[in-house]
């Protein structure tokens, strides 16, 4: 059979091969707080074992929901007192089901190409995207393998078009979002911009999106209006209003309200002028670093998603507001303690990430508000930037 070269490209984070998993030292567990499901592979391991292996097992098992049975403290029964998982000790890494043994690993397939990243929701994983003072810098392999001729579909032709027009989008992205010479917010305002140009040519149906943005002029009208609208008050009731946006997503974890709510009421009960102190304090070098890696972490996540439903300015506001609530966090520690460390920061990054990134219902909510409700409208949003 006649075959053809093809070539597939690899793009993951200078970290990501770097990560190991903490262990008996994390600070906050990946197994508790959520089932964890077992792909059906590994529920036949553990049904082929040995009758004793197998009893022991399954006593561990939550047979209903193919998933491990979670104990009264909120965590999995197989981790022993030493936070260390039993299954793995016993019979080794091959034995674990397939969402322990990648997490915090994540991979996004598209036509020709595959992304790699680590999840923010692992504090391990936090740490290292949040800590390097580096700009984000990526691994990229592109490797050729030979496939039988067939027809290629339309379809998948446009795709690898829009695929790499895309890809050239989001690195020019990059490039502003870690240009350090300017403010984070008005580095997240161009990006912004440049996200509602490119979102209009692709509602309007443009065959090509390349050159569908002057990065020149989105550079202009920012700097044109950064400033000229920003209102504290504004600011203030933005986020008052996104709390309770937010309070309506489904909790991944028991405490996740409590904690969230006592956290929003602390930072807003003492009025507008005590707020906007609190912004100027999270202004230092370390936190605009710390904002960088956020937002640029979002942005490589989510951006070429939009793919799928063609909403890429629907994505870049989910990048702004999982920084904002994030920062807001930062600043109420700030308010409390008198300064921020990098660790407050992890925990705020992975609490945020538990909570919104693992529930697909709490994604789909977030991005239908930020495509339709008039308050994440991207005029409003750039005048808070």
């Amino acid at each position: 059979m006649e075959k053809r070269t093809v070539k597939e490209t690899a793009i993951a984070p200078v970290y990501y091969k770097k990560f190991q998993c903490a262990a008996s030292r994390c600070e906050d567990t990946c197994c508790q707080g959520w089932n964890i499901a077992i792909d059906q592979k590994t529920w036949k391991k553990y049904r082929s074992l040995g009758k004793q292996d197998r009893a022991g097992i399954q006593k561990g098992l939550d047979k209903r929901h193919h998933s491990f049975r979670i104990a009264d403290s909120g965590k999995c029964v197989f981790l022993d007192e030493q936070s260390l998982c039993r299954v793995q000790k016993k019979f080794g890494e091959e034995m674990l089901c397939d969402t322990c043994r990648r997490y915090p690993r994540h991979m996004e397939e598209y036509e020709g190409l595959r992304e790699f990243s680590l999840s923010l929701s692992c504090p391990e994983a936090a740490r290292m995207i949040l800590e390097d003072r580096e700009k984000l810098r990526f691994d990229c392999v592109t490797r050729e393998r030979k496939i039988p001729v067939r027809k290629q579909k339309q379809s998948v032709r446009e795709e690898k078009k829009l695929l790499r027009e895309l890809l050239a989008i989001r690195k020019k992205m990059f490039q502003i979002a870690q240009d350090r010479a300017l403010e984070m917010e008005e580095r997240m305002g161009m990006i912004l911009l440049a996200a509602s140009h490119l979102q209009k040519a692709v509602d309007q149906g443009e065959r090509s999106l390349e050159g569908t943005i002057d990065w020149n002029e989105i550079r202009k009208e920012r700097r044109k209006m950064h400033g000229e609208h920003r209102s504290q008050e504004e600011r203030f009731l933005f986020m008052m209003s996104s709390c309770e946006i937010f309070s309506q997503l489904e909790p991944i974890q028991k405490e996740w309200k409590e904690w969230m709510e006592a956290r929003w009421r602390a930072l807003y009960c003492d009025g507008v002028e005590e707020y906007a102190q609190r912004q100027k304090e999270c202004e230092t070098e370390d936190d605009e670093m710390i904002s960088e890696k956020l937002f640029v972490y979002f942005l490589f996540v989510y951006f070429l998603g939009g793919i799928y439903d063609g909403q890429f300015e629907t994505k870049v506001k989910f990048a702004i507001f999982g920084w904002f609530v994030i920062r807001e966090w930062a600043m109420m520690r700030k308010k409390d303690k008198g300064e921020i460390m990098l660790q407050d920061w992890v925990e705020f990054a992975y609490r945020y990430s538990r909570e919104v990134e693992h529930s697909d219902q709490n994604l789909e909510m977030l991005e239908t508000i930020f495509e339709r409700h008039e308050m994440f409208e991207t005029e409003k949003i750039l005048k808070l930037l």
